[in-house]
């Protein structure tokens, strides 16, 4: 969890039973839907492409921060703590990181899909379509979450809050920077589609809803920790502020919502995508001989990358690049 855990003194106006049992349901339906979002596109041989490469290194980090969030709140249901400084500062660095992680994901996701879409002789003449750059991408991801978390991860062995302020002003810094980059990648992708043909909008369609969608739902619900993270620097820097506010209670209500963030991107897929719930009832439902479908259906090219099983419908085409994972 963030910083500091539920308490039973925490202010909120929610009984610490039925708070724990919010955070259990809603970690145990996300840890079952990123799963199972995860176990169709291995299954599932058309969703093995390069917008769900992104999408599954997003449920990867959803997954760890879930699993994370659960071990909390069981222990608090089994009325414990976790007490030991090096387990709590070990388990806070991994959900520091997953945060990052799914922020420079979902950031990487929007560039991906502006350059698919926009810019589609730069994406097919360029690397960002190959397997072994998508590959490096989210390593990269992966280290530089890890490099810019290190510091929140001494900063736990620290009783000064002072120390811990450069790794929150990077936080809130990063965050509304990504939010601003991605919000600018979304117009220009959806005046793009606009400005196409019927035939072209209409399979762009759902790609560009999916994609927007997961970007939206992701930023709106890290606003309460980046509002917890405000006030954080703001008394820390000026103990004279007096606000009027439960920080316990906004810390909780903040990881609340990173939890419905990790939670809610599977069934976004679902709700918003017919091809998603195709592959979903092939992955749960058929023979491997169907899944694998027609010889040579899972080959796909640079021009053809979609995301959760929808084309995109780029103008051009090349048949010696495959870009699936």
């Amino acid at each position: 969890m963030e910083n500091s855990s539920t308490t039973e003194n925490d202010g909120c106006s929610l009984q610490p039973t039925a708070q724990y049992t919010i955070g259990i349901v809603i970690c145990g339906a996300g840890i079952l839907g990123n799963l199972a979002f995860m176990f169709v596109v291995f299954r599932v041989a058309s969703m093995r492409i390069i917008p769900n490469a992104y999408l599954v290194n997003l449920a990867i980090a959803d997954l760890l921060h879930l699993l994370i969030h659960q071990v909390f709140w069981f222990t608090y249901v089994f009325g414990g703590n976790i007490t030991n400084q090096v387990v709590r500062c070990m388990l806070f660095f991994i959900v520091r990181i997953s945060q990052y992680v799914s922020m420079f994901t979902v950031t990487m996701l929007s560039i991906e899909r502006f350059l698919a879409l926009c810019r589609p002789l730069t994406y097919r003449n360029g690397v960002i379509h190959k397997k072994m750059f998508v590959a490096f991408m989210i390593f990269l991801i992966w280290f530089v979450s890890t490099a810019v978390t290190a510091e929140a991860f001494y900063d736990c062995f620290s009783p000064s809050a002072i120390r811990s302020l450069p790794g929150q002003i990077f936080y809130i810094v990063s965050l509304f920077t990504l939010m601003l980059l991605v919000l600018v990648v979304y117009i220009l992708i959806i005046r793009q589609v606009k400005q196409s043909s019927q035939a072209v909008r209409n399979k762009e369609k759902q790609i560009v809803r999916v994609c927007l969608a997961t970007a939206l739902v992701y930023f709106l619900c890290m606003l309460p920790s980046v509002t917890n993270a405000i006030f954080t620097v703001m008394i820390a820097e000026h103990p004279w502020i007096q606000l009027d506010i439960n920080l316990a209670c906004l810390l909780n209500v903040s990881n609340y919502f990173l939890e419905v963030n990790s939670a809610v991107n599977p069934l976004i897929y679902t709700t918003m995508s017919s091809n998603y719930r195709r592959a979903f009832k092939k992955a749960f439902m058929c023979s491997p001989y169907k899944l694998a479908g027609p010889r040579g259906a899972t080959r796909m090219t640079a021009g053809e990358s979609t995301n959760v099983g929808m084309e995109t419908s780029v103008s051009y085409r090349t048949d010696t690049k495959q870009t699936h994972l």
